[in-house]
């Protein structure tokens, strides 16, 4: 074809031929060319129409109205997002999400996923209707569908994750996007006391939730009767207890209610949590400090002693000397109510470092023997500061 779309091709006349053509790149036959269903429209009576070609027999005039017709081909594309903020928009690109396409008699015909950025599109569609389906991404719920794309071409058809879009010629139906969000699992707990036996909840005690990394990922407090909870995404996390002030630990409910792998970390308990699961019982139970001072570690008894000494107390070290305790299993070193480490049975030493200058230090040294009985040693000192007298020393530069 010339530059106007026309063609002419010579030949002898007085026979039957067969015009073809290749559809061109880009485009579809257009109904009503002889190269689609419907024969093609002219004023000859001398063709008809084989499904491969036009059949035409040349008289002794030349055949000037064999015509095709093509319509330019369309495309389809949107975007899938989550929602963080529960605001019903769409706030970060969810890759790897797979859609599927299908034509007006709802077969299948095409399949794409989301790149990076959170888009996709259909290419080459023969102009006309077409409903994107989107395959629910796992630990996400559906938000919405922008129904239609950006020019509303469709309405809600009222199926979840499911769009229809009608494509016209040459037409990038764009906007057909899906909305989604967390499907958000649940951490909850309860922090209390232990009274005769009895428990009384502790308010106001600080939770910290870290990934498997060691990353903090949020923190929280106990309410006025004691409970807390924590809304994540699943996935692997630890919780650890802030130690109360004028408490000593009892125990941990070690990974709630479905007992996943206990952390051996004391105020510290492992979660698993699965889509949309609510992890309970994730409890720690206290003992104030005031119970049973010097009362010698009887069997179900948690014992505070002042035994533990501190030696060698320098500017940013000092050494924690105890007692060994008959049927220990282990030792917990905690400062200022942080724990810092875990020793064997036959230790009865511990090297501080990375002390801060003339600074008060609580340490408690925590032994437990095999039925989980445990008894508490205390220290209190003060770094010293060895260059307090030296006068100020000021340096000068001269230019």
């Amino acid at each position: 074809t010339d530059a106007n779309g026309n063609y002419a091709i010579a030949v002898p006349a007085n026979d039957t031929y067969v015009v073809t053509i290749s559809t061109p790149a880009g485009t579809s036959p257009a109904q009503g060319s002889s190269d689609s269903s419907v024969p093609d429209i002219t004023s000859e009576n001398d063709k008809t129409h084989n499904g491969a070609g036009t059949t035409v027999t040349v008289g002794i005039v030349d055949n000037l109205t064999l015509d095709f017709g093509f319509i330019k081909n369309g495309s389809i594309s949107g975007n899938v997002s989550v929602d963080n903020n529960d605001d019903g928009t769409g706030d970060s690109n969810l890759a790897n999400v797979t859609l599927a396409l299908y034509d007006a008699n709802g077969i299948k015909i095409a399949t794409t996923q989301t790149d990076a950025n959170g888009n996709y599109s259909f290419d080459n569609l023969v102009p006309g209707e077409y409903t994107i389906n989107e395959v629910q991404p796992a630990g996400y719920l559906s938000v919405s569908e922008n129904e239609g794309g950006t020019d509303n071409d469709k309405p809600n058809d009222g199926v979840v994750n499911s769009i229809q879009a009608v494509v016209l010629a040459g037409e990038n139906d764009s906007g057909n996007d899906f909305v989604e969000k967390q499907n958000l699992g649940a951490i909850t707990g309860n922090v209390s006391e232990e009274i005769n036996g009895n428990l009384q909840p502790i308010s106001n005690v600080t939770l910290v939730l870290f990934d498997t990394s060691g990353n903090e990922v949020t923190r929280t407090q106990t309410d006025a009767v004691g409970n807390y909870e924590f809304i994540v995404p699943p996935g692997n996390y630890y919780i650890q207890e802030q130690q109360p002030l004028d408490y000593y630990n009892v125990s941990e409910n070690e990974g709630g209610a479905d007992n996943e792998p206990v952390n051996p970390l004391i105020n510290t308990i492992n979660v698993v949590v699965g889509i949309a699961e609510t992890d309970i019982k994730n409890d720690f139970i206290e003992i104030h400090k005031t119970v049973k001072p010097g009362c010698g570690c009887a069997t179900t008894e948690i014992c505070i002693l002042t035994t533990s000494i501190a030696t060698n107390i320098a500017d940013t070290s000092a050494t924690i000397q105890w007692g060994k305790v008959t049927d220990v299993m282990s030792y917990e070193i905690f400062v200022n109510g942080k724990f810092v480490a875990a020793v064997g049975a036959n230790v009865t030493s511990f090297e501080l470092d990375n002390l801060q200058i003339n600074t008060e230090y609580n340490v408690e040294v925590v032994s437990i023997n095999g039925s989980g009985n445990k008894l508490v040693k205390i220290i209190n000192f003060n770094t010293t500061d060895s260059f307090a007298w030296l006068p100020a020393v000021y340096n000068v530069i001269l230019y």
